[in-house]
């Protein structure tokens, strides 16, 4: 297109994983139609896992609740709108700041007609979550610039991290590994018991007896937390509920390893690519498990990049509905692990029955 680019408004309000799926179709926008000015619009909360992509000019939040506040005095400020999901205040905010809005079909009929192009929605799991949010792109003949979710750790964040771990978490401590282990409440059927994440780290220190255990999260998991941190001991750091989102997703990306139950999390790690990550989750009409042969290369993987230091990152990296690439970005000397004969590795207190 000749001339000056077009400028775009995204709107997706939801939550840290979906806001993540979001990101390839920005993406894809920023690739079609270079120099546009790009501004995210999401959820107050959670916009943020979107700030410091290169491709994205601005980023502010939102909410569907005073949506309809908006726009009304500084119209048609966009050239296009795309909106995702399907809370009506959001369409017609897009609407009302946008020349033309693309979105998925909404059960207003009316509203659809002043959609420039109204998207039928894919029925529920018929595809690849990483794909949906390319269908509102397509429709403006965008191609797909690839299907990996991104995120951007600065420079600054990824200095403080390694600054909090060498504080926190002794040296010679490696692999160092990230558990989440528990989901929001709506979703507590993806949740593994406690005494499992037990028995994994029981595992995992009997084959990595220097391996360290970072317990991930909020405030809402403290009582699992607790009780886990109680088998673990001194194997593990507490930092669930005591950091910022960009503040865990620093620490994510120094990871040997994550495991997680939640898949906004494991969407994050696996974008920011500083891990190999794993999600074991059971669902209705799904299980997302790795099998024994993957795990053990991710813990392979994560024992030989020890090392906490700074890291390069492109922002991005390969995702899946099971797991993520096991290709780590830590570009660091590894550093080497105590030799121990078997008897003298440490065991954890009986896991809980």
């Amino acid at each position: 297109m000749a001339g000056k680019p077009p400028s775009f408004l995204i709107i997706n309000v939801s939550r840290i994983g979906d806001t993540l799926l979001v990101t390839p179709a920005i993406r894809a926008v920023a690739k079609a139609f270079p120099g546009a000015a790009i501004t995210f619009v999401g959820h107050p909360k959670r916009c943020e896992v979107v700030r410091h992509l290169p491709f994205v000019s601005a980023v502010k939040g939102i909410t569907k609740n005073w949506a309809w506040l908006l726009g009304h005095w500084r119209r048609q400020r966009y050239d296009f709108a795309i909106v995702y999901g399907f809370d009506l205040p959001l369409v017609k905010y897009a609407l009302r700041v946008a020349k033309r809005v693309v979105a998925f079909r909404q059960k207003d009929a009316a509203v659809n007609k002043r959609l420039y192009r109204a998207v039928e929605p894919p029925t529920f799991q018929s595809m690849h979550s990483a794909h949906v949010p390319l269908l509102l792109t397509q429709a403006l003949d965008i191609e797909p610039d690839g299907h990996h979710l991104a995120y951007k750790v600065t420079d600054r964040e990824r200095a403080w991290a390694v600054s909090f771990l060498q504080q926190q978490v002794p040296a010679e401590k490696c692999p160092l590994i990230g558990l989440q282990v528990a989901s929001f409440p709506t979703k507590a059927y993806r949740d593994w018991p406690v005494r499992h994440f037990a028995a994994l780290c029981e595992k995992i220190l009997f084959a990595y007896p220097q391996a360290h255990f970072l317990l991930l999260g909020g405030k809402e998991e403290s009582a699992k937390i607790r009780e886990l941190e109680k088998y673990l001991g001194d194997h593990a750091t507490v930092v669930a509920g005591k950091l910022s989102l960009r503040q865990t997703a620093a620490l994510m990306q120094q990871l040997g390893l994550y495991v997680g139950v939640d898949t906004g999390p494991t969407h994050l790690a696996g974008a920011i690519g500083g891990s190999p990550t794993s999600l074991a989750s059971g669902g209705v009409g799904a299980t997302w498990s790795w099998s024994r042969r993957t795990t053990a290369r991710a813990l392979s993987v994560a024992a030989s990049r020890c090392a906490r230091g700074s890291a390069g990152s492109d922002g991005s990296s390969p995702p899946s509905g099971v797991g993520y690439s096991s290709r780590p970005l830590i570009r660091t000397e590894p550093r080497g692990q105590r030799s121990r004969s078997p008897k003298s590795w440490p065991r954890l207190r009986a896991s809980p029955a």
